[in-house]
């Protein structure tokens, strides 16, 4: 990996943003105890005769405040409480101030030689979760030969025989196993028993049949695992060497929640742009780091951040950790970033009276754009089943690693082709139902300029 020097300047503002306080060891190890080992239970709607589980949600919700103060300050508790956020693992995020029901037992069942696993769901006042496995029967090749899964896309069936579909489906496979975390709307309240309904085959020639699961619900009592979510309001991440007017040009790469369970951390954070400077922005996530307090690497990997995280003008990303060998406070790093910038440009081209695939135009046209000055070498003409993809290739400055075009004449579609092809050197290209012939006014829509540097982004976690 990539080592640079930081501006120290702008981590000591980091470090006094996000600084914590320090807390009395008696103190902070009951709450650790309390907090990060065991449940907090969220608890069904009750009358208010109720009392005592009312206060044992009040002391629950203090304890919480008191977890809060110590881990991220006075003066961020506040907006901390606003959320009252927790975090099941598996299912990611839940309002703790509303009640919720779960799975009374894992689901285990075989079908034709397939196994299905329904691991986890999560009914609350706006949604359903559903966490589950599928081994697919028979070898791995049979699937493998068309690229396709054993089941299709799942719903619920409610007992008065309504369906809900899928608002979101992600998660994780080889094709003959995966493990996929589906969001559907709300169940009605009090419901006991919903159908997991799944299109089965046994193989891939076989036709889809419906799998039934029935799966009963239960109120969330005190063994459901609900962790607290540490929410902060991160200042803008340090460019390490990269000019610092990149932050008012408007990037801004935050880490914006951690979760401490037994074993690991979970952080969220987004990469925010302004939209009068970019229309896209993207990290270098597959060589983000997360040093510790020695300067070696933790062991972190993916995960999936809160689908309800607003997502206008910034990506939203989220990695575990294990933080087991690896004392903070630690320093996330990422190494660049990629942004797409209005460019506002064209030129213009004669593609001939009837073009073919292979065909190779050369061109050396100059193009002023965003600011920059590069050059539009070739035009190259490639079959995209039946299709017609035309390749643009540009030079310029090393910063410059990709462009969006359009045809000003005739609809274009997007081609996944292009890219950098050496420093100074990219390829941009999209896909013609019918091919492009004679003049053409081709529009620069975008230049995506790569910012090097090391963003850094200073955290720790104390109990």
């Amino acid at each position: 990996m990539i080592e640079r020097n930081m501006d120290l300047r702008w981590e000591d503002a980091i470090r006094a943003a996000v600084r914590v306080r320090d807390a009395d060891p008696a103190f902070a190890a009951r709450l650790r105890s309390e907090l990060a080992h065991k449940a907090i239970a969220a608890r069904p709607a009750r009358p208010l005769r109720a009392l005592r589980p009312a206060w044992t949600l009040a002391a629950l919700l203090l304890a919480l405040a008191a977890a809060l103060l110590l881990l991220i300050g006075p003066e961020k508790v506040v907006a901390a409480l606003q959320s009252l956020l927790g975090y099941v693992p598996g299912v990611g995020f839940v309002r703790m101030d509303q009640s919720f029901r779960i799975l009374e037992h894992t689901v285990r069942e075989e079908r034709d030689g397939a196994s299905l696993y329904v691991l986890q769901v999560l009914a609350d006042e706006g949604r359903t979760v559903v966490v589950y496995e599928v081994d697919c029967p028979g070898p791995e090749s049979q699937w493998l030969k068309t690229g396709t899964y054993c089941t299709g896309a799942p719903a619920l069936e409610l007992p008065g025989g309504g369906i809900l579909w899928a608002d979101l489906r992600a998660g994780r496979s080889d094709l003959t196993y995966y493990r996929e975390r589906a969001e559907f709307p709300a169940v009605p309240p009090g419901t006991a028993e919903i159908v997991l309904r799944l299109p089965f085959r046994a193989s891939p020639e076989s036709p889809y049949e419906s799998w039934d699961v029935t799966m009963t619900l239960r109120p969330a009592g005190g063994e459901a695992t609900v962790y607290p979510v540490l929410e902060t309001t991160s200042a803008a991440a340090s460019p390490g060497f990269v000019d610092s007017d990149l932050l008012r040009e408007g990037l801004t790469l935050a880490l914006e929640r951690i979760v401490v369970m037994p074993e690991e951390y979970y952080l969220q954070g987004s990469l925010a742009w302004d939209p009068a400077r970019f229309t896209y922005a993207e990290a270098d996530f597959a060589r983000m780091e997360i040093q510790d307090n020695a300067g070696r690497l933790c062991p972190l990997e993916f995960a999936a951040p809160d689908p309800d995280a607003p997502a206008e003008n910034r990506l939203v990303w989220a990695v575990r950790f294990n933080p087991q060998g690896h004392a903070g406070p630690y320093l996330l790093r990422i190494h660049s970033i990629d942004a797409a910038r209005p460019a506002g440009a064209s030129i213009a081209v004669d593609f001939g009276p009837a073009p073919k695939a292979g065909r190779t135009f050369w061109l050396g046209i100059p193009l002023r754009a965003a600011g920059y000055d590069l050059r539009v070498t070739s035009a190259r003409f490639a079959d995209a089943d039946g299709s017609i993809a035309v390749v643009f290739t540009f030079r310029g400055p090393e910063d410059l690693v990709g462009a969006s075009w359009t045809d000003a004449d005739q609809s274009v579609l997007p081609y996944k082709g292009g890219g950098l092809i050496r420093p100074g050197e990219f390829e941009s290209g999209a896909v013609y139902p019918s091919p492009p012939s004679g003049r053409r006014t081709i529009r620069v829509e975008t230049l995506t300029v790569r910012y090097k540097g090391s963003w850094i982004i200073p955290f720790d976690v104390v109990f």
